[in-house]
Protein backbone atom coordinates (compact mmCIF):
# COMPACT_ATOMS: atom_id res chain seq x y z
CA UNK A 1 0.00 0.00 0.00
CA UNK A 2 2.92 2.17 1.04
CA UNK A 3 4.65 1.61 -2.05
CA UNK A 4 1.32 2.45 -3.96
CA UNK A 5 0.60 5.88 -2.81
CA UNK A 6 4.36 6.51 -3.23
CA UNK A 7 4.15 5.83 -7.12
CA UNK A 8 0.85 7.84 -7.27
CA UNK A 9 2.24 11.06 -5.29
CA UNK A 10 5.61 10.27 -7.66
CA UNK A 11 3.38 10.54 -10.89
CA UNK A 12 1.56 13.31 -9.34
CA UNK A 13 4.58 15.32 -9.08
CA UNK A 14 6.02 14.60 -12.79
CA UNK A 15 2.70 15.66 -13.71
CA UNK A 16 2.80 19.25 -12.27
CA UNK A 17 6.51 19.32 -12.75
CA UNK A 18 6.71 22.90 -14.93
CA UNK A 19 9.19 22.80 -17.98
CA UNK A 20 10.02 24.93 -20.61
CA UNK A 21 11.61 24.43 -24.04
CA UNK A 22 13.50 27.24 -25.64
CA UNK A 23 13.50 27.49 -29.13
CA UNK A 24 16.33 30.05 -29.82
CA UNK A 25 19.04 30.97 -30.17
CA UNK A 26 19.73 27.03 -28.87
CA UNK A 27 17.44 24.45 -28.59
CA UNK A 28 17.04 22.85 -24.95
CA UNK A 29 14.49 21.77 -22.44
CA UNK A 30 14.65 22.79 -18.89
CA UNK A 31 12.83 21.25 -16.28
CA UNK A 32 14.45 22.01 -13.12
CA UNK A 33 14.47 25.20 -11.30
CA UNK A 34 17.81 27.41 -11.08
CA UNK A 35 18.70 25.14 -14.48
CA UNK A 36 21.60 26.98 -16.48
CA UNK A 37 21.62 27.24 -20.35
CA UNK A 38 23.77 28.38 -22.41
CA UNK A 39 23.16 31.46 -25.12
CA UNK A 40 26.37 31.30 -26.48
CA UNK A 41 28.38 34.35 -27.79
CA UNK A 42 27.82 37.61 -28.57
CA UNK A 43 29.72 40.68 -28.63
CA UNK A 44 29.03 43.66 -26.86
CA UNK A 45 26.37 46.11 -27.24
CA UNK A 46 24.90 43.75 -29.09
CA UNK A 47 20.99 42.09 -28.57
CA UNK A 48 20.62 38.31 -27.91
CA UNK A 49 16.61 37.47 -28.91
CA UNK A 50 15.70 34.46 -26.02
CA UNK A 51 12.59 32.41 -27.76
CA UNK A 52 10.36 30.26 -25.60
CA UNK A 53 7.87 28.02 -26.31
CA UNK A 54 4.40 28.68 -23.73
CA UNK A 55 3.33 24.88 -22.78
CA UNK A 56 4.57 24.48 -19.36
CA UNK A 57 3.77 21.21 -18.99
CA UNK A 58 2.07 21.74 -15.88
CA UNK A 59 -1.81 20.15 -15.85
CA UNK A 60 -4.25 23.54 -15.88
CA UNK A 61 -6.52 24.00 -13.32
CA UNK A 62 -8.87 26.27 -16.09
CA UNK A 63 -7.18 26.01 -19.40
CA UNK A 64 -6.65 28.97 -22.05
CA UNK A 65 -5.28 26.17 -24.56
CA UNK A 66 -7.76 23.33 -24.83
CA UNK A 67 -5.55 20.36 -23.88
CA UNK A 68 -5.48 20.93 -20.57
CA UNK A 69 -1.85 21.90 -19.77
CA UNK A 70 -0.97 25.55 -18.29
CA UNK A 71 0.70 28.01 -20.62
CA UNK A 72 2.90 30.74 -19.67
CA UNK A 73 1.99 33.91 -20.41
CA UNK A 74 5.28 36.17 -20.47
CA UNK A 75 9.21 35.57 -19.87
CA UNK A 76 11.29 38.41 -18.85
CA UNK A 77 14.87 38.64 -18.01
CA UNK A 78 15.98 39.49 -14.72
CA UNK A 79 19.74 39.93 -12.78
CA UNK A 80 21.26 41.78 -15.08
CA UNK A 81 25.17 42.78 -14.94
CA UNK A 82 25.65 46.08 -14.64
CA UNK A 83 24.69 48.80 -17.92
CA UNK A 84 22.88 45.38 -19.32
CA UNK A 85 18.77 46.11 -20.41
CA UNK A 86 15.98 43.67 -21.15
CA UNK A 87 12.51 43.59 -23.28
CA UNK A 88 10.15 41.28 -21.96
CA UNK A 89 7.84 39.06 -24.10
CA UNK A 90 4.45 40.92 -25.12
CA UNK A 91 1.91 38.41 -23.03
CA UNK A 92 0.62 35.48 -24.37
CA UNK A 93 2.55 35.95 -27.90
CA UNK A 94 3.42 32.09 -29.07
CA UNK A 95 6.44 31.51 -29.17
CA UNK A 96 7.41 34.04 -26.31
CA UNK A 97 10.58 36.88 -27.17
CA UNK A 98 12.41 38.22 -24.66
CA UNK A 99 15.62 40.52 -25.92
CA UNK A 100 18.31 41.26 -23.29
CA UNK A 101 21.27 43.60 -24.69
CA UNK A 102 24.63 43.40 -23.32
CA UNK A 103 26.71 47.25 -21.94
CA UNK A 104 28.49 48.57 -24.96
CA UNK A 105 31.06 48.50 -22.81
CA UNK A 106 31.16 45.31 -21.25
CA UNK A 107 34.53 43.65 -21.00
CA UNK A 108 34.79 39.96 -22.79
CA UNK A 109 33.77 37.26 -21.16
CA UNK A 110 31.08 34.64 -19.42
CA UNK A 111 28.40 36.55 -17.59
CA UNK A 112 25.07 35.12 -15.80
CA UNK A 113 21.39 36.06 -16.42
CA UNK A 114 18.25 34.78 -14.77
CA UNK A 115 14.78 34.80 -17.45
CA UNK A 116 11.45 34.42 -15.34
CA UNK A 117 8.48 32.36 -16.84
CA UNK A 118 4.98 33.07 -15.31
CA UNK A 119 1.56 31.80 -16.22
CA UNK A 120 -1.08 34.05 -14.69
CA UNK A 121 -4.03 31.99 -14.57
CA UNK A 122 -3.89 28.53 -14.99
CA UNK A 123 -1.92 27.65 -12.31
CA UNK A 124 1.54 27.07 -12.88
CA UNK A 125 4.06 28.46 -10.64
CA UNK A 126 7.10 31.18 -11.86
CA UNK A 127 9.70 28.94 -13.42
CA UNK A 128 13.09 30.77 -13.39
CA UNK A 129 16.18 29.80 -14.75
CA UNK A 130 19.79 31.16 -15.31
CA UNK A 131 21.67 31.51 -18.15
CA UNK A 132 25.36 31.81 -19.66
CA UNK A 133 26.13 34.42 -21.96
CA UNK A 134 29.65 34.87 -23.70
CA UNK A 135 30.96 38.37 -24.52
CA UNK A 136 33.60 38.70 -27.38
CA UNK A 137 34.85 41.05 -29.70
CA UNK A 138 35.69 38.30 -32.13
CA UNK A 139 31.64 37.89 -33.45
CA UNK A 140 32.37 38.80 -37.11
CA UNK A 141 34.59 37.78 -39.84
CA UNK A 142 34.89 38.84 -43.37
CA UNK A 143 37.18 38.73 -46.43
CA UNK A 144 37.18 39.53 -50.05
CA UNK A 145 36.61 37.20 -53.38
CA UNK A 146 38.81 39.05 -55.05
CA UNK A 147 41.27 42.05 -53.29
CA UNK A 148 42.60 43.49 -56.92
CA UNK A 149 40.55 44.72 -59.74
CA UNK A 150 41.32 46.20 -62.47
CA UNK A 151 38.71 48.55 -64.66
CA UNK A 152 38.59 51.47 -66.64
CA UNK A 153 37.47 54.67 -65.90
CA UNK A 154 33.72 55.14 -65.60
CA UNK A 155 33.24 51.60 -65.57
CA UNK A 156 31.99 49.38 -62.60
CA UNK A 157 34.61 47.59 -60.80
CA UNK A 158 32.79 44.81 -58.49
CA UNK A 159 33.89 43.35 -55.23
CA UNK A 160 32.52 40.96 -53.02
CA UNK A 161 32.51 40.94 -49.37
CA UNK A 162 31.88 37.83 -47.33
CA UNK A 163 30.23 39.04 -44.09
CA UNK A 164 30.21 36.02 -41.49
CA UNK A 165 28.34 36.77 -37.79
CA UNK A 166 29.42 33.99 -35.36
CA UNK A 167 27.17 35.29 -32.62
CA UNK A 168 24.31 34.09 -31.19
CA UNK A 169 22.86 37.90 -31.78
CA UNK A 170 21.62 38.84 -35.38
CA UNK A 171 23.04 42.55 -36.17
CA UNK A 172 23.30 45.32 -38.74
CA UNK A 173 26.85 46.45 -40.35
CA UNK A 174 28.14 49.18 -42.15
CA UNK A 175 30.04 48.90 -44.90
CA UNK A 176 32.69 52.17 -45.74
CA UNK A 177 35.74 52.47 -47.88
CA UNK A 178 38.92 54.22 -46.23
CA UNK A 179 41.42 55.58 -48.88
CA UNK A 180 39.92 56.26 -51.68
CA UNK A 181 38.13 59.57 -52.91
CA UNK A 182 35.25 60.64 -51.37
CA UNK A 183 32.95 60.99 -54.32
CA UNK A 184 33.77 57.49 -55.18
CA UNK A 185 32.90 55.80 -52.23
CA UNK A 186 29.26 55.92 -50.10
CA UNK A 187 28.24 54.01 -47.12
CA UNK A 188 26.44 50.08 -47.49
CA UNK A 189 23.88 48.59 -44.54
CA UNK A 190 23.63 44.91 -44.48
CA UNK A 191 21.68 42.67 -42.13
CA UNK A 192 23.06 39.45 -41.19
CA UNK A 193 21.21 37.18 -39.06
CA UNK A 194 23.11 35.05 -35.74
CA UNK A 195 25.06 32.49 -36.94
CA UNK A 196 24.81 32.96 -41.00
CA UNK A 197 27.05 34.71 -43.57
CA UNK A 198 25.74 36.72 -46.29
CA UNK A 199 27.57 38.14 -49.58
CA UNK A 200 27.85 41.87 -50.46
CA UNK A 201 28.32 43.36 -53.67
CA UNK A 202 30.00 46.69 -53.17
CA UNK A 203 30.08 48.69 -56.88
CA UNK A 204 32.82 51.52 -57.14
CA UNK A 205 33.19 53.68 -60.38
CA UNK A 206 36.61 55.23 -60.75
CA UNK A 207 36.85 58.58 -62.45
CA UNK A 208 40.38 59.16 -62.50
CA UNK A 209 43.31 56.67 -64.07
CA UNK A 210 46.16 55.30 -61.16
CA UNK A 211 46.23 52.60 -58.80
CA UNK A 212 44.82 52.64 -55.31
CA UNK A 213 45.24 51.43 -52.27
CA UNK A 214 42.25 51.37 -49.81
CA UNK A 215 40.13 49.39 -46.97
CA UNK A 216 37.07 48.05 -46.99
CA UNK A 217 35.46 48.64 -42.93
CA UNK A 218 32.88 46.68 -41.96
CA UNK A 219 31.59 47.83 -38.43
CA UNK A 220 28.67 46.88 -36.22
CA UNK A 221 25.73 49.03 -35.61
CA UNK A 222 26.12 47.86 -31.75
CA UNK A 223 29.19 48.50 -30.77
CA UNK A 224 32.16 50.15 -32.72
CA UNK A 225 34.60 47.00 -31.15
CA UNK A 226 32.82 44.90 -33.34
CA UNK A 227 34.87 45.60 -36.40
CA UNK A 228 36.86 43.82 -39.42
CA UNK A 229 39.22 45.60 -42.56
CA UNK A 230 40.15 44.19 -45.47
CA UNK A 231 42.74 45.39 -48.08
CA UNK A 232 42.29 46.39 -51.07
CA UNK A 233 43.34 47.61 -54.76
CA UNK A 234 42.09 49.31 -58.03
CA UNK A 235 44.02 49.89 -61.11
CA UNK A 236 42.12 52.47 -62.92
CA UNK A 237 42.82 52.66 -66.73
CA UNK A 238 41.47 54.74 -69.35
CA UNK A 239 38.57 53.20 -71.14
CA UNK A 240 40.35 53.03 -75.10
CA UNK A 241 42.76 50.34 -72.67
CA UNK A 242 40.30 48.51 -71.59
CA UNK A 243 38.51 48.20 -75.19
CA UNK A 244 41.50 47.60 -77.18
CA UNK A 245 42.33 44.47 -74.73
CA UNK A 246 38.67 43.39 -74.89
CA UNK A 247 39.81 43.00 -78.80
CA UNK A 248 42.90 40.84 -77.84
CA UNK A 249 40.36 38.49 -76.02
CA UNK A 250 38.10 38.42 -79.32
CA UNK A 251 35.32 41.37 -78.87
CA UNK A 252 34.67 42.21 -82.30
CA UNK A 253 33.99 45.95 -81.92
CA UNK A 254 35.34 47.00 -85.63
CA UNK A 255 35.08 46.65 -88.96
CA UNK A 256 37.06 43.59 -90.79
CA UNK A 257 39.61 45.82 -92.88
CA UNK A 258 40.37 47.67 -89.03
CA UNK A 259 40.44 44.51 -87.30
CA UNK A 260 43.94 43.46 -87.82
CA UNK A 261 45.54 46.57 -86.83
CA UNK A 262 43.60 47.34 -83.87
CA UNK A 263 43.92 43.39 -82.92
CA UNK A 264 47.91 44.11 -82.94
CA UNK A 265 47.24 47.26 -80.65
CA UNK A 266 45.37 45.36 -78.28
CA UNK A 267 47.72 42.24 -78.04
CA UNK A 268 50.74 45.01 -77.36
CA UNK A 269 48.08 46.19 -74.30
CA UNK A 270 47.34 43.24 -73.45
CA UNK A 271 50.14 42.82 -70.35
CA UNK A 272 50.31 44.72 -67.36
Amino acid sequence: MKKFLLVLLLASFLASAASVKILSPTQQTLSSLGETIDLGVIGPGQTIEVVADRTSGVKAVTSASGEGIALWDSLTAVDLPDGWSSKPSKLYEQPLRAFITASKNAPDGVYEVSLRLLDEYEGANQFVFKAKITISRKVLETSLFQEKIVSGTGQPAVYYIRIANKGSASDAFDISLQGLPQSWSYSKKVFVPFKSETIVPYELIATDTGEYKFNFNVVSYSSEDIRSVENAELKAESSLIQDLRAVSRGALLFPNAEQVIYSALGFLFSFD
